[in-house]
């Protein structure tokens, strides 16, 4: 009697993960079946706007190959030295939040951190401040998030634009401009679906709005 209620168990488990098996290809299916009857629907609207650039890139000047040899460091911190950054993987995501601050802090600025829940997880903004020369003036907000999708690196989305607004932030260091510069990483851009109202930029947005700031962009 034992043997035999160990092979149904093992009759009802091994069914049980060929259902499983066969439940997640017809998911699979499924999808790719929506997104090739849909995609003719929103192609144009999810097009990136301007035409591609072709034909051959002209010689890099000596500020911008530093500027590359730098971005493509930045870019691979995050995107090979740290890896995901998603829900998923929060000490990854707190990982780059903690080395965008570095970065800051490097370059000579002082920087806040905006906290917010998602889901019950910690997430936080990264900003830095270019005071501009008129008090109480308007501000400039220059953005990229640093969360990624699951199971993705984010090397394109978005590690390259936190890259790019580091540069920007290293290269406008010193400069004196009228406006104020806002410098803002921000975090669960990629919130799944949940809505926008859970995003960084979104608790960003609605803090400004609160705190009666003159934003010009």
């Amino acid at each position: 009697m034992h043997r035999r209620t160990v092979q149904a168990v093992r009759g009802v488990l091994t069914h049980a993960r060929s259902m499983e098996i066969r439940v997640n290809q017809a998911r699979k299916w499924s999808n790719g079946l929506m997104r090739f009857l849909l995609y003719p629907l929103f192609a144009r609207y999810i097009r990136m706007p301007g035409r591609r650039f072709q034909g051959s890139l002209g010689v890099l000047d000596p500020l911008e190959s530093e500027i590359a040899r730098r971005s493509k460091e930045l870019v691979t911190v995050m995107a090979e030295g740290i890896g995901e950054r998603s829900i998923r993987t929060v000490e990854n995501l707190n990982a780059c939040a903690d080395f965008i601050e570095a970065t800051f802090e490097d370059l000579g600025y002082s920087v806040v951190s905006q906290h917010f829940e998602y889901r019950k997880i910690p997430m936080r903004n990264v900003i830095a401040e270019l005071p501009g020369t008129e008090s109480g003036g308007k501000v400039l907000v220059l953005g990229a998030h640093y969360d990624t999708v699951i199971g993705c690196p984010g090397a394109d989305d978005n590690a390259t634009g936190v890259a790019a607004l580091l540069e920007l932030a290293r290269l406008l260091k010193g400069k004196r401009f009228k406006h104020t510069i806002r410098f803002v990483a921000f975090a669960n851009e990629e919130s799944n679906g949940d809505g926008p109202e859970l995003m960084g930029s979104y608790h960003y947005a609605r803090s400004c709005h609160e705190a009666g700031d003159d934003l010009v962009g």
